[in-house]
């Protein structure tokens, strides 16, 4: 790629923006040069005029054509020189969706350039975005790599803990007030999201860790300090779905004994009375 000095971005993408180099963006026009600090060009695959630019532009070889068109969706990282692929996933704050879906963002990145693909819109690459324009985003491509993933696992950790919130909810109302009715559905639904989330968020802490001890030229010891931080945030909160899953286990167990235990009073009082 080193052998093209901009490229004609398609009319369809999300927007065109070049980092500064001092917290702030540049708006683009159609042509994206290929300089430091970056440009960053997010695109929703979905388009047919963007999946067509990614499925055929010459800038790029073959493996990043699969990877930015969703062929894959598990977190995944690729070295190809100083270019990184990476596969991340994002809480789906969707309307009408459900969080645990993960919207998967697919990520292209080296010094000079930034594309991002997904599917669907996603919370946290807006918070990047946004952060850029209030002048306090990422300066060069390192430290939007980072905040990225520091956006992802904001977000997740947010989720994790609206998810305690509800499971301390539910133990008030059915240990202390013996409340039982549909709290067991209530009490399935946060199970699930706990254990589909935990699936997801496992390899992604893995891929992280490992990202901060790559060897990439571009990245310095507190690009990799940051990184490990993240790392760390995630396996907290990895442990914090685990607490989560045995909480929900007990509870279920809980409403368990308590429906028999009604069953079995309503039938004894059944057969006092024949």
């Amino acid at each position: 790629m080193t052998q093209f000095r901009s490229m004609s971005a398609p009319a369809h993408c999300i927007q065109r923006t070049q980092l500064d180099g001092q917290g702030s963006r540049v708006p683009l026009s159609t042509s994206v040069p290929f300089s430091a600090p970056p440009a960053w060009v997010p695109f929703d695959y979905r388009q047919p005029d963007a999946a067509h630019w990614l499925n055929t532009t010459p800038q790029l070889n073959e493996a990043a054509h699969t990877a930015l068109l969703g062929q894959s969706s598990r977190p995944k990282l690729m070295r190809q020189g100083g270019n990184l692929l990476l596969n991340l996933r994002g809480i789906n704050h969707n309307q009408g969706q459900n969080p645990e879906e993960m919207v998967a963002l697919r990520i292209f990145i080296n010094p000079q350039l930034i594309l991002t693909s997904r599917g669907r819109p996603l919370l946290s690459e807006q918070d990047v975005y946004a952060r850029l324009q209030d002048s306090h985003g990422p300066t060069n491509a390192a430290d939007w790599l980072i905040e990225m993933c520091d956006a992802l696992t904001d977000r997740a950790g947010e989720f994790v803990d609206n998810l305690h919130e509800d499971i301390l909810t539910l133990e008030e109302v059915v240990l202390e007030q013996g409340n039982i009715s549909d709290n067991d559905l209530n009490l399935g639904r946060i199970h699930k999201q706990l254990i589909i989330i935990r699936r997801y968020l496992s390899p992604q802490r893995d891929l992280i860790a490992r990202l901060a001890s790559e060897k990439i030229d571009w990245l310095d010891d507190n690009h990799r300090r940051r990184l490990q931080d993240i790392a760390e945030r995630l396996r907290r909160w990895l442990d914090d779905l685990d607490v989560g899953v045995a909480r929900t286990t007990l509870l279920a167990d809980e409403i368990n004994n308590m429906m028999t235990q009604a069953s079995t009073g309503g039938l004894i009082k059944y057969l006092s009375w024949h």
